[in-house]
């Protein structure tokens, strides 16, 4: 009776267990930690994906036209692609005015070093650098493509506009994903069906 007495009243040994019980704490704790960071990472991804790109369009050089013009033309260049396009621009005497001084000689469009300089200034995705030749009723656009994140750079074919910003705005939205390539329409024609049955 007096060992069994002293067996209820003496504490049991519980150390043996709690090494056990913190490691299931531990393994849980790490758990909800991976599920937390893998969470998040995906929502970071998720964001990035609905980001749209930034895309700079900036003035080169111009012949046969004036300044003001050449810069309505990049605005009109910037609207049409954010427009057609799911993109956001910087363009005009907006962009003109944070370019570095070597972005705004002749010579820069055809530095891909200088081009992504002049992007990275812009805090852009994308840049397109134009050259503006005026030409009575129409103007001819010519376009280098820049891309920040791989330094690539590539020459877009010529667009000729007529000197009716409306019009022009027309043919570059046109136009849009020949500058911008890859990138998703913001407004995409409907898909239409036809569900007549055919005799």
């Amino acid at each position: 009776m007096a060992y069994g007495y002293l067996q209820d009243i003496v504490p049991r040994d519980t150390s043996s267990t709690r090494p056990r019980r913190m490691s299931k704490r531990l393994a849980n704790l790490i758990t909800i930690v991976v599920v937390l960071s893998s969470t998040i990472f995906s929502q970071a991804q998720a964001q990035e994906k609905e980001r749209e790109k930034r895309v700079g369009v900036t003035i080169s050089a111009f012949f046969n036209t004036e300044a003001g013009m050449a810069d309505a033309i990049s605005e009109a260049v910037g609207r049409a692609l954010s427009k057609t396009l799911k993109v956001q621009t910087i363009a005009g005497q907006k962009a003109q005015s944070k370019l570095p001084s070597a972005a705004l000689s002749e010579t820069c469009i055809g530095d891909s070093d200088c081009l992504i300089a002049a992007g990275r200034a812009l805090d852009v995705d994308e840049l397109l650098m134009l050259i503006v030749v005026g030409g009575g009723d129409e103007l001819k656009i010519e376009a280098t493509w820049a891309n920040m994140d791989t330094g690539e750079t590539a020459l877009r074919a010529a667009i000729v506009v007529p000197i009716v910003l409306d019009e022009m705005e027309k043919i570059l939205s046109n136009e849009a994903s020949a500058l911008i390539p890859g990138v998703e329409l913001r407004n995409p024609a409907p898909v239409h069906t036809d569900n007549k049955v055919h005799d």
